[in-house]
């Protein structure tokens, strides 16, 4: 299981050891934890639906959904999020490659960043707060944040890094096609626990979101770097989340096969 705790330790502020992947046998620790990542952001949708429902018992539906967004930044350490910002920034506030690049090591927000983060939030927070609390929120929450990470795992398989060095390029050369088929169906079975049927539509939405922002990426900075692996990561899960709120609020039903 070192690479589930190493992925948990990657992605999420969890204490569960050093994960630095600094060592000699730094690319096998990486390539066993990549494929996890879908596990662990189930985990957290799991965590932050809790979270909702709790909130949801004492408090109107959209400040317990707002808290429960604010769970996922707090558990995740935002990770996911500052990619959102710093490529926003980068990716429409540059005027070149050579700066675009150096955009994203710049550890500031600009107007696009900002930009991307507030909408991101709000339109995340409104969406949960569309969902009941209970089983579907949580069903919702646990397919976006596996699909979302899922997605993230299939670019790194597919596309080549922006520049030779970065968590970005490290985790693309580490990855074998296995590591991706892996951690790409883990994503598609949570999707599935979470979603019922509907993950075929999530997965769509992510196919597109992927393709995408690897054609964005690679027209303006040639390749992939961290940043944008969380950004998409964010724009996945928006998606997942808008697209429960959809069938919810259009069907009055409920996701999959989750009680109500």
């Amino acid at each position: 299981m070192n690479g589930l705790r190493g992925a948990a330790g990657f992605l999420t502020r969890i204490p569960v050891g050093a994960t630095t992947f600094a060592d000699d046998d730094a690319d096998a620790a990486i390539a066993r934890a990549v494929p996890w990542f879908p596990v662990v952001g189930a985990f957290v949708g799991i965590v932050v639906g809790l979270a909702y429902w709790a909130g949801a018992l004492v408090l109107p539906s959209t400040t317990a959904a707002g808290l429960a967004i604010g769970c996922s930044m707090i558990l995740t350490g935002a990770f996911h999020e500052d990619g959102l910002a710093d490529s926003a920034d980068a990716l429409w506030g540059g005027y070149d490659r050579d700066r675009r690049l150096a955009i994203l090591k710049d550890s500031r927000h600009g107007t696009f960043g900002v930009s991307a983060l507030v909408v991101s939030i709000i339109v995340r927070v409104s969406a949960l707060a569309g969902l009941a609390p209970g089983w579907t929120s949580i069903g919702a929450l646990l397919g976006a944040h596996a699909v979302g990470r899922g997605a993230a795992v299939a670019l790194m398989g597919t596309t080549a890094p922006a520049r030779p060095d970065g968590l970005g390029a490290t985790y693309v050369q580490a990855l074998r096609p296995h590591h991706v088929v892996f951690g790409v169906t883990a994503a598609a079975a949570l999707g599935i626990v979470g979603l019922g049927g509907w993950c075929i539509a999530a997965l769509v939405l992510a196919a597109l979101a992927a393709l995408a922002t690897r054609a964005l990426a690679n027209a303006k900075l040639g390749g992939i770097v961290g940043d944008v692996l969380g950004a998409l990561e964010q724009v996945v899960e928006l998606a997942v989340l808008v697209l429960a709120a959809a069938i919810v609020h259009e069907h009055h039903r409920r996701l999959g096969w989750w009680p109500r």
